[in-house]
């Protein structure tokens, strides 16, 4: 192998011609030792997401389903389909945080790459992403707990990946110096290991040592959740084990639906390589497992058979910001592609080929890099085993076939020595112990009669609560689709509901939340008849129909959203005062839970009788519209009841309109246009055509006349303005020219008017 004298990698385009520019003409950035800070638990931090970029998707076979009964009972298919999952999880990807457009093919061969899985977003990046997400939904939307929409959670990915260029701790010029700093091995460094000194470098800073990834499907699942999620949590106090679906599609119970088939976890076990550290090693023949599961013993894996110190050519390392190596020794990877999922684990060995590694595909390790040769599988897609003799499928595999043997029970079997610890551990099959994911209750432990807190390390070492340590199913109700995440380790659901409790607190006092406070508060209406006579009577009557000011709470309340009526009683619309700052909420409460109980339905409408109207304003010529599209005469009802125009007419000296179905509230206007779009929307198209010259028109019900306007001799004239009535004027008035005056305020497309509106004193 020829030794090479290695510089600074090539990298991607971007950060070069940055770098150039970052630099004074001829000049060159300081060398000096790097002090970067590093996150708890190797956490993906703003750096780490910067390098990375968005998270590179999982690419899901979505056939799958279709052989879910032949990969539950045909060993040999599900141990290929699981190779090819392992596959298509540690398919090395660019970091596209370097490249100057992620789409661009050329700049991708120089691009470092790393498995895909460390791409994947981790806890910490799940807390930016939500917290941005519910940010941006503003008060009004967090107080309804408004569901995030796929562009918003698009647009928030991106914005995560942009994560340094907003932080104090990562100004230009030292991310790109790291990221140079990344690329370089040591002067004589040999080629093979001076890539794979790159190879850890960037994956220590890209992913660092988490211990468990979300696959860019499961974190929009989890996102697009939010609000199931905090509708459940309560109550998984009380979840029983015999619960039913509440649909035969979703057998989840904190999610409206279960996870996409893309959705992937994968956990991992690092061990610290540095300082001389050995790794423990394990035996996993048939004879190995034979003593190991032996019913007569604790089936634990112990502390290992033997002590091995590994090289970075024989397990996969990387080393951290701050030197720091870790080796990886185990990795959990359970994917949705089966509606229960499929469940696999990769485990180190330095016996790599034989038993659980003795049928790894050759183009895989030729794909992924020769690293991943030295890992064995095991996988399980269901509870129980259907292969009467999973062993028989591998003659051309006589140690993978031994092992199998040794591990074949009615149950499934698949467990990791660097990740199953504790008694019984050696016997477990992953899915067992996963369908109690989100569980927050299981079992009477103490006969008190209540389902106590999960304690799974107290149910693990108990057979008849965990039988065949914990390989059978024993619930329908998934409650977080087999996450434990969700309510342990990483506790998805914690980052969530503190966040929601941050801005319930920081927005208590905006109308939207506070009215929903207030709409949920326990409310008395006596009382609140009290309050409304002694605050609101004086403006809306005692009655609620009006008069001192105030409009027919018979015309305003009904059909009203309750949310949008209390933030308008809140904030004060017109003359109305701001009884948010003048009523506590209990207050407001009781009062309105009056005046909804009392006006939320009108009283019944009644025929009208002679003045009992009053047409209040006319536009006969209209100049932003054509007459035909913006002619319009409006009616005004003055009393206490609601009137029926049923078997009423308007009529002009040439033709006659009907006015059925329509009805007048007490104090309220009606609209009667000559088509529907004159620039608002009226309550009755009438097609009557109202002469420039003038014109008489007669309001009849029941061939009894209400009111009559004789427009013409003596009355304003303008075109464009409508003919608006002083206020307080009654159908007798009206008959006087001087009782009206053109109007001045504009609607629509420019015309001048009132429409369905109080009309303002007249000059």
């Amino acid at each position: 192998m020829k030794p090479t004298k290695t510089k600074r990698t090539r990298l991607a385009l971007l950060p070069l011609l940055l770098l150039a520019a970052a630099c004074d003409a001829g000049g060159k950035l300081p060398v000096e030792p790097l002090d970067f800070p590093v996150s708890g638990g190797g956490k993906t931090d703003a750096f780490g997401r910067q390098l990375v970029g968005r998270a590179a998707p999982y690419e899901a076979d979505l056939d799958l389903r279709a052989e879910e009964r032949r990969l539950q009972h045909d060993m040999a298919r599900r141990r290929q389909v699981a190779w090819e999952i392992v596959g298509r999880v540690l398919e090395p990807v660019p970091l596209l945080g370097l490249a100057e457009d992620p789409a661009s093919a050329e700049s991708e061969e120089e691009i470092p790459r790393v498995p895909r899985w460390q791409t994947w977003y981790g806890v910490d990046d799940f807390k930016r992403l939500f917290q941005h997400l519910y940010e941006t939904l503003g008060p009004e939307g967090r107080a309804v707990r408004e569901p995030f929409d796929p562009e918003a959670i698009d647009a928030a990915e991106r914005w995560n990946a942009k994560a340094a260029e907003r932080s104090s701790r990562w100004p230009l010029e030292r991310y790109l110096r790291y990221v140079e700093a990344l690329g370089e091995c040591p002067e004589g460094m040999e080629a093979d290991a001076c890539a794979r000194l790159r190879q850890s470098q960037f994956s220590g800073a890209a992913r660092g040592n988490a211990r468990m990834v979300y696959s860019p499907a499961t974190v929009r699942h989890l996102l697009e959740s939010y609000p199931a999620i905090l509708e459940c949590l309560d109550s998984l106090e009380t979840l029983p084990l015999d619960a039913r679906p509440a649909s035969d599609d979703n057998f989840s119970y904190c999610f409206n639906r279960e996870f996409p088939p893309d959705a992937v976890l994968v956990k991992a076990q690092w061990v610290r390589a540095d300082f001389g550290a050995t790794l423990p090693a394990w035996d996993t023949d048939g004879d190995a497992l034979a003593r190991r599961l032996d019913p007569q013993k604790s089936a634990d894996w112990g502390e290992g058979d033997r002590q091995v110190a590994p090289d970075p050519s024989e397990i996969f390392t990387i080393r951290l910001r701050n030197g720091d190596t870790y080796r990886l020794a185990g990795l959990h990877i359970m994917t949705k592609e089966l509606r229960h999922w499929v469940w696999i684990t990769l485990f180190w060995s330095d016996r790599p080929d034989s038993d659980f590694g003795a049928d790894r595909p050759p183009e895989l390790t030729r794909r992924l890099g020769e690293v991943w040769g030295h890992y064995k599988m095991c996988v399980v897609a269901d509870y129980l085993e259907g292969d009467a003799d999973p062993a028989a499928y591998f003659a051309d595999a006589p140690s993978l076939a031994a092992a199998l043997d040794a591990t074949a029970d009615e149950a499934t079997w698949c467990s990791n020595p660097y990740i199953e610890h504790g008694r019984g551990n050696a016997r477990t099959n992953c899915i067992g112990c996963h369908q109690h994911g989100g569980s927050r209750v299981g079992y009477d432990l103490d006969g008190d009669g209540t389902l106590d807190p999960f304690d799974l390390e107290a149910v693990i070492t108990n057979e008849s609560l965990f039988p065949d340590h914990g390989r059978r199913q024993m619930r329908e109700v998934f409650p977080a689709d087999y996450l434990w995440s969700l309510v342990r380790v990483d506790d998805l659901a914690q980052v969530i509901q503190s966040e929601v409790e941050h801005y319930d607190y920081v927005d208590r006092d905006h109308p939207a939340v506070r009215a929903r406070r207030i709409l949920e508060a326990a409310a008395d209406p006596v009382r609140g008849e009290t309050i409304f006579l002694h605050e609101c009577a004086a403006c809306h009557g005692d009655d609620g129909r009006g008069g001192g000011g105030g409009p027919s709470l018979y015309e305003r309340v009904p059909g009203r959203d309750p949310e949008a009526l209390l933030q308008q009683i809140l904030i004060g619309v017109g003359e109305m005062p701001t009884w948010g700052e003048i009523l506590s909420d209990q207050e407001l409460a009781d009062v309105f839970a009056y005046v909804r109980g009392r006006f939320d339905a009108p009283p019944a409408a009644v025929p009208a009788a002679a003045g009992d109207l009053v047409i209040t304003e006319i536009l006969y010529d209209p100049e932003a519209l054509p007459d035909a599209a913006g002619e319009w005469l409006e009616i005004h009802n003055p009393g206490a009841d609601p009137l029926d125009l049923a078997g009423c007419t308007i009529a002009d000296r040439v033709s006659e309109a009907p006015l059925d179905g329509v009805q007048v509230a007490p104090g309220g206007y009606v609209t009667l246009a000559r088509s529907a779009t004159p620039g608002f929307v009226p309550d009755a198209v009438i097609g009557l055509t109202l002469n420039n010259g003038g014109d008489a028109l007669t309001l009849r019900c029941g061939g009894v006349e209400i009111d009559a306007v004789d427009y013409g001799t003596g009355f304003p004239v303008a075109s464009g303005a409508s003919l608006s009535l002083a206020p307080g004027l009654d159908h007798v008035a009206n008959d006087r020219p001087e009782a009206w005056c053109l109007a001045e305020h504009r609607y629509g497309r420019g015309d001048r008017g009132t429409p369905g509106a109080p009309n303002p004193p007249c000059p």
